[in-house]
């Protein structure tokens, strides 16, 4: 997101970008974006649904899961 922004300033020069996310993960490793718009914050967990899928599968699901080592647990938003 961060090099999608540079882009749009540098090439498009908008006169304002803002940024809506349904779900935003707070770890470590994350390069400090923070969108200005967010739905939901959510744990460090690899999650499916809503488009979202796991080796093509579980993107039609109605609700956000979690992938867990025995099977997608809903994660309630």
């Amino acid at each position: 997101m961060t090099k999608l922004i540079k882009y749009l300033e540098d090439g498009v020069q908008p006169a304002s970008i803002r940024v809506a996310s349904l779900t935003e993960k707070r770890t470590e490793r994350s390069c400090g974006f923070q969108a200005d718009y967010v739905g939901f914050s959510i744990p460090d967990k690899f999650i499916v649904g809503h488009g979202i899928d796991y080796n093509e599968a579980y993107r039609e699901m109605g609700h956000i899961g979690i992938v867990n080592a025995v099977n997608i647990s809903i994660l309630i938003l």
